[in-house]
């Protein structure tokens, strides 16, 4: 069955798929085995969560009862999506730059390709015939404070997030954390205990001292759904205190606008097929992969409705 552009299932980005795959990708600490800057990896690991809700989603509704079991062991971004008792492997992609999206909306799809991490060539969980799941988020991302303040004007949310420095992030458990807001700040403390996620809130009134006693062994990073307007300021005994200016935070919340599945491909085929990327490389939306990838052209696809 061959692939046209009609054949693409084309979805509303769910505001609570957006807020579940944030969260997802923050709880899940995979972010770190990503390259490039922390956001952007943050937000790409969010782009995989949000299609794979997309796909069981969509597979629900045809009758095909579906669920999510995971990330790939060899790359967090490629997701493990259970088809009754079949296994395939959600390949993601995210799109947000302008003129890409534009281009998409206009019916640009020769020049489509779709892409899979450098990481999987090597993997050993797939089967030759697990089919390879393609899709693309169309979000927008506002990560400065000027974006950020548009968005916010706009009515948008925000989820802005600084990651504390390593000498930080292993913290003494036990100990005692003095914090200290400018302004007034409802302040979100992420961080790992006992080897699992934890999240703590704290609300800061303005030029007061919080005092409290965490049993973790990390702190992470420091949240707010609003952007701190004064600096914020976080205590050890022996240390030095790290202040926290406003030019520091950023917005990792994205702004999606479709949700795309494109088709498929069993695994053994896709590699048959399969165009190795440089770094650096250009491929339609994706523009430059930052990382080795391995890719094949959309009209290469199968349409999901043969999986």
């Amino acid at each position: 069955m061959a692939w046209s552009p009609e054949k693409v299932v084309r979805l509303p980005c769910r505001e609570v798929w957006l807020e579940a795959g944030l969260q997802a990708a923050l709880e899940s600490g995979e972010a770190a085995r990503l390259e490039g800057p922390r956001g952007r990896r943050l937000r790409r690991l969010t782009a995989a969560r949000v299609l794979a809700l997309a796909f069981v989603q969509h597979f629900g509704a045809v009758g095909r009862p579906a669920r999510v079991a995971g990330p790939a062991a060899a790359d967090p971004r490629v997701v493990r999506v259970m088809l009754g008792a079949r296994t395939a492997w959600l390949a993601p992609g995210w799109v947000f730059r302008r003129e890409a999206l534009r281009a998409l909306r206009r019916g640009r799809f020769a020049e489509g390709w779709a892409a899979l991490p450098w990481r999987m060539r090597e993997a050993l969980e797939p089967r030759p015939d697990d089919p390879v799941l393609f899709g693309l988020l169309l979000a927008l991302e506002a990560p400065t404070r000027p974006e950020a303040a548009r968005a916010r004007k706009a009515g948008f949310p925000l989820r802005v997030l600084h990651w504390l420095d390593g000498r930080w992030q292993a913290f003494p458990p036990g100990a005692h954390l003095a914090l200290k807001a400018e302004h007034a700040l409802t302040l979100r403390l992420h961080g790992r205990a006992e080897g699992a996620p934890a999240r703590r809130t704290v609300a800061l009134p303005a030029g007061e001292t919080q005092r409290l006693v965490l049993p973790w062994e990390q702190l992470l990073a420091l949240g707010a759904d609003a952007w701190p307007r004064g600096r914020v300021g976080l205590a050890l005994p022996g240390r030095p205190p790290y202040v926290v200016g406003p030019h520091q935070w950023e917005n990792v919340r994205l702004y999606g606008l479709e949700i795309w599945l494109l088709g498929f491909l069993p695994w053994r085929a896709f590699w048959r097929q399969a165009r190795y990327l440089r770094r650096g490389a250009r491929t339609f939306p994706h523009g430059v992969h930052f990382e080795p990838a391995y890719a094949i052209p959309w009209k290469a696809l199968e349409p999901l409705r043969a999986v």
